[in-house]
C-alpha cells in the first residue's frame, strides 16, 4: 500500500518548473484527446448507430436503445411535417425527404 507521506515527499522534491511543465503536458494531452472527435460528423446520420438485432435489457445498451427510439420518432415527425423539428423534445431533426414530396392527407 502506498502511504500519502511517500507521495507528498516525492511531489515536494520535484522543482516547481517541472511541475508546471508536467501540468502543461497533461492539459495539452487531455485537450488533444477531447478534440480527436471528427468535427465534420453529420448529426442527421444517426441510423447506422441504431441498428439493434434484439432489445437490450439493461445498462447502457438499454439507454442507447431508448435514445434511438426517440430519434426514430423525431425523424418520423420531421418527415411527416416536411420541415426541421424544434419541439416535442426533438431539436434540429431535419426531414429525410424534401418537403415537396411529402403527401398531404
Amino acid at each position: 500500500m502506498l502511504a500519502m507521506s511517500d507521495v507528498s515527499s516525492v511531489f515536494h522534491r520535484i522543482s516547481p518548473s517541472l511541475q508546471l511543465v508536467a501540468l502543461g503536458l497533461v492539459a495539452g494531452l487531455s485537450f488533444g484527446i477531447s478534440t480527436a472527435v471528427p468535427a465534420a460528423a453529420d448529426p442527421a446520420n444517426w441510423p447506422p448507430g441504431c441498428q439493434f438485432k434484439t432489445v437490450p435489457n439493461s445498462g447502457p445498451g438499454e439507454m442507447q436503445h431508448q435514445f434511438c427510439q426517440r430519434l426514430y420518432d423525431c425523424q418520423q415527425m420531421a418527415d411527416s411535417a416536411g420541415h426541421t423539428i424544434f419541439g416535442a423534445g426533438c431539436f434540429w431533426v431535419p426531414p429525410r425527404v424534401p418537403a415537396s414530396s411529402v403527401r398531404k392527407h
